[in-house]
């Protein structure tokens, strides 16, 4: 019977141990977890409090009508944060008249050729954008101080009063209204 208790009290103290490390690992495990997720948050945060765009009013939002009649609308956006934006497909651009709910405008790459930018299908909503100035850092990409010249495809005829909204990728917006 002695043997029985000695191997009894041995084998509880197994599982004993065993639960231990299992309640220590999963501690460990979230309190990583947890650490990431506030690392993640931080910098998500800065780099919201880093990021301010701005559409320029000078020079002035132009309209023009295209060879194909399509009517395009040209400004100016300038980075006037600290940090980069880069993925412009995430990018959200708004054009409304005075009266009418906001348009969105999605993001075409390949509406560029070699004779300069021009508009995707004759429907479709999309902008791009002509060149970004002094794009010599990151090309492609609206490094601080630099200024992209964009152009928005088939928003149909020039009001008097219009709104503009730029949308970046991590939340921050402009706005033109005239």
């Amino acid at each position: 019977m002695a043997g029985a208790d000695v191997i009894g009290t041995a084998i509880c103290v197994a599982l004993l141990i065993i639960v231990a490390y299992v309640v220590a690992g999963s501690i460990l495990t979230t309190s990583g977890v947890i650490f990431n997720a506030q690392n993640d948050m931080t910098k998500s945060q800065q780099g919201r409090m880093d990021t301010a765009i701005q559409i320029l009013d000078d020079p002035e939002p132009s309209f023009s009508v295209q060879p194909d009649s399509t009517q395009n609308l040209t400004f100016h956006v300038k980075n006037t944060g600290l940090e980069i934006i880069r993925n412009f497909y995430s990018m959200n651009v708004f054009y409304t008249r005075s009266t009418d709910p906001p348009i969105l405008y999605k993001f075409d790459a390949t509406s560029v050729d070699s004779w300069g930018k021009r508009c995707g299908k004759e429907n479709e909503k999309t902008w791009n954008y002509y060149y970004i100035e002094s794009d010599d850092i990151n090309p492609s990409m609206l490094d601080p101080g630099e200024e992209m010249v964009i152009n928005i495809c088939n928003f149909g005829s020039s009001p008097n009063r219009y709104m503009i909204g730029v949308i970046t990728p991590n939340g921050v917006s402009a706005f033109y209204t005239k």
